[in-house]
């Protein structure tokens, strides 16, 4: 680690061995744990996959985002070059500078599998979404393991975060994408209801599918913090496919195409994300084959309205 001021805690109740490593007060430690253990409570009552046991977080002073590279369980080369993006990559997360494949296997041992970006100024709900983001990617990552996780790590490093849809793996992204985005979304409602103030509920529904490539996938909704509107949301990532698929509202998506998806649940969903599937085209027919067809001709037209068909 670069500071000195890192301190490491342990927290091992319920028999989870979370090692935290933080430069910052004791609110950030305590507020990024009791996330956690808020996210592994949800994985059980939701029937969700829950992340490795063992994860190593980093709970750093900066605001708003993440990232869950898994580097410590990773294996592979990463595409690290000192042309590529990778020392952005980790410097903005953890402040960590590795510009070469060889240095970051010597150093995987003692890299993160999260960070999570939770400065004061934030709020405990912005941090607790934040978190819940990247556990719901930790929970993705010990579905589908390594080999599948080093081409996610390559698109960002290649394409800096989410580019705009156009490079190698992208489609990966995409689904892997909607489901951070939405496990985030979904359970600070779920924990802190309508008074959060990351976004309002009408917000979660209010998805605008783009075409790819494009920019505007880099920014998830307009004002992502303090506005108790409408704020929309716009993307090439489907971030509100997966509301969309479990919810029972049968709203407009975009003119002439419709929600009227019904039967399906969370759990419907995670069970579907497995080691081959990586396009949301692929996670729409692994659905459907493992439901019984169920209402599948809803189902592709959502797609489709997502530009995803």
């Amino acid at each position: 680690m670069t500071s000195a001021r890192y301190r490491e805690g342990k927290h091992s109740r319920f028999g989870y061995d979370f090692n935290f490593y933080t430069n910052s007060t004791a609110w950030r430690w305590a507020t990024v744990n009791n996330a956690v253990i808020k996210y592994f409570n949800y994985c059980s009552s939701l029937g969700i996959g829950q992340p490795p046991t063992d994860l190593r977080i980093v709970a750093n002073k900066k605001s708003n985002g993440g990232g869950a590279p898994m580097l410590k369980r990773t294996w592979g080369w990463a595409g690290f070059t000192t042309h590529s993006k990778v020392t952005n990559f980790l410097a903005k997360t953890n402040g960590i500078s590795v510009a070469a494949n060889k240095k970051w296997m010597l150093f995987k041992f003692v890299l993160p599998d999260i960070v999570i970006n939770s400065n004061a100024n934030q709020g405990t709900d912005k941090v607790y979404e934040t978190t819940f983001h990247e556990l719901a990617h930790a929970s993705h990552f010990n579905t589908v393991g390594s080999r599948y996780w080093i081409k996610y790590i390559n698109y960002i490093i290649t394409y800096g975060v989410y580019g705009d849809g156009h490079g190698k793996n992208s489609e990966m992204v995409a689904l892997g994408e909607a489901w951070g985005y939405h496990m985030g979304y979904y359970l600070i409602i779920k924990e802190f209801g309508a008074n959060n103030r990351v976004l309002t509920t009408s917000a979660f529904e209010n998805f605008d599918p783009r075409l790819k490539p494009n920019r505007v996938g880099k920014s998830r909704y307009s004002d992502s913090y303090g506005n108790r509107h409408n704020i929309g949301w716009t993307g090439w990532i489907p971030g509100g496919l997966i509301l969309d698929i479990i919810d029972s509202n049968k709203d407009e998506i975009r003119e002439g195409c419709f929600d009227k998806v019904s039967g399906y649940g969370l759990k419907d969903v995670f069970e579907a994300l497995d080691s081959d599937i990586d396009s949301p085209q692929k996670f729409r027919n692994r659905l459907l084959k493992e439901n019984n067809n169920m209402d599948s001709k809803d189902l592709v037209d959502l797609f489709t309205a997502y530009y995803w068909n």
